[in-house]
């Protein structure tokens, strides 16, 4: 398993990873791009939250929350489901519902996302994730509102929960980092970081 998370990390999203460690070409990348969400939802393993995310959902409850990912909505929104969690989030962007260009780590994906949390013009933004893609996603999308002239704030939090996922050695690294999920808490109502 560690050998499969250092290929993931390597990759900067799942085609790369595809067409890197199995040599796919294109066409067989999309061809399994669209087998996931069949595949995904067949498996019915309870999939549960790190320990303490519930918890920090609760205290973050009025704050607006999305999941912008490279998954298929369709299976993250079942697992959110099945896991109680979903009345947290407004709303759930995956791969399908983005076209190639606003992939993270391009910033549209993330833009999108924002923009239909409805946060305000001067609003802070904390984008939490598990891979470098993320980081880069976040950096991407600041530089974007920032060329567009936009006061709001988007920060990175690295979430560093086990060590499968987060490393401190990225190219781009995030603003913050979160070694458990009550860390979060802190870093969005404190802007606490490292």
């Amino acid at each position: 398993m560690h050998a499969y998370g250092k290929a993931v990390a390597r990759a900067t999203n799942w085609r790369e990873f595809y067409a890197r460690e199995f040599d796919l070409r294109d066409s067989d990348v999309e061809r399994a791009g669209r087998l996931w969400p069949e595949l995904q939802s067949a498996d019915q393993t309870p999939q549960e939250p790190f320990y303490g995310v519930r918890e920090t959902l609760d205290q973050l409850s009025d704050v607006p929350h999305g999941i912008l990912s490279q998954n298929d909505s369709l299976v993250i929104n079942a697992s959110l489901d099945a896991s109680g969690l979903s009345r947290h989030f407004e709303i759930v962007l995956g791969y399908a519902e983005l076209g190639l260009e606003d992939q993270k780590p391009a910033p549209g994906g993330l833009l999108r996302c924002i923009d239909a949390l409805g946060v305000g013009e001067s609003a802070t933004v904390y984008f939490i994730g598990d891979h470098v893609t993320d980081a880069m996603c976040a950096s991407n999308a600041r530089a974007a509102l920032n060329e567009a002239g936009s006061a709001l704030e988007v920060f990175s939090v690295g979430a560093f929960f086990s060590d499968f996922i987060g490393d401190e050695t990225w190219d781009v690294t995030p603003d913050r980092i979160a070694r458990s999920p009550a860390e979060i808490v802190d870093i969005v109502r404190n802007g606490r970081s490292r």
